[in-house]
C-alpha cells in the first residue's frame, strides 16, 4: 500500500477520533446541565446551640386600616406603570368611565357567535380559539383591542382609548363588526 494511502486513513482515523471526542464530551455537558437543573436544592441543616437561642419577643396584633375611598387616577399613577386587576383598576376610574367600562362589558355579553372569557386583568371575545377583541384598563383608561382578521389570513389590530361618548360609539361598533365578520 502507498504511503498516500497510509497517511490519509491516518487523518480520516483522527478525524473520527476527534469527532468521537467532542460529542462524548457535549452529551455529558448536556447531561450534567440537566441533572443541575433538574435536581432540586438540598436543604442545609445547621444546629445551634440551646444556650445560644434567644427568645422571641410576642408577636404584635395589627389591625387592617380603614378602606379608603376609591380616587380617581392621578396622571403619575397613570404613568407608574404598576399593574392592577380589574377591579383594583375601576375602582379607580371616574364614574364616566366605570359607565364606559360597564357599555363595553354588556356589548361584549351581547355578541353571538363568540366565547367571553374573563381573567384577572382583562376581558377577551375569541372566536375559533383566537382573540377577536380584549377589553382592559391600561393606565386608567378604559382600552378596547380588537383584532380582525381576514380569509387571507391578513389581520389589522386597533386599539381604542375610550375617553367620551364618541370614542365609547366607535369602540363598540368596531367590536361588533369585528366579532361578526372575523374569521
Amino acid at each position: 500500500m502507498p504511503l498516500y494511502f497510509q497517511i490519509i486513513i491516518a487523518v480520516i482515523c483522527v478525524a473520527v477520533l476527534i469527532a468521537v471526542i467532542i460529542t462524548v464530551s457535549v452529551i455529558a455537558v448536556r447531561r450534567k446541565k440537566s441533572a443541575v437543573k433538574s435536581s432540586a436544592p438540598s436543604a442545609v441543616r445547621t444546629e445551634t446551640n440551646p444556650a445560644e437561642e434567644k427568645a422571641f419577643p410576642e408577636p404584635i396584633e395589627r389591625t387592617s386600616p380603614a378602606p379608603e375611598t376609591p380616587v380617581p387616577a392621578t396622571e403619575t399613577e397613570r404613568k407608574s406603570g404598576t399593574r392592577l386587576t380589574l377591579t383594583d383598576a375601576k375602582a379607580k376610574l371616574s364614574e364616566k368611565e366605570k359607565s364606559y367600562f360597564s357599555t363595553l362589558v354588556s356589548a361584549m355579553r351581547s355578541l353571538e357567535g363568540v366565547a367571553l372569557k374573563v381573567s384577572p386583568y382583562s376581558y377577551f371575545v375569541t372566536r375559533n380559539e383566537k382573540t377577536v377583541a380584549k377589553l382592559s384598563i391600561v393606565a386608567g383608561f378604559v382600552t378596547l383591542d380588537c383584532t380582525a382578521t381576514n380569509p387571507d389570513g391578513k389581520t389589522a389590530r386597533m386599539r381604542f382609548k375610550v375617553t367620551d361618548e364618541k370614542s365609547l360609539h366607535v369602540a363598540t361598533f368596531s367590536l361588533n363588526c369585528v366579532a361578526k365578520h372575523s374569521i
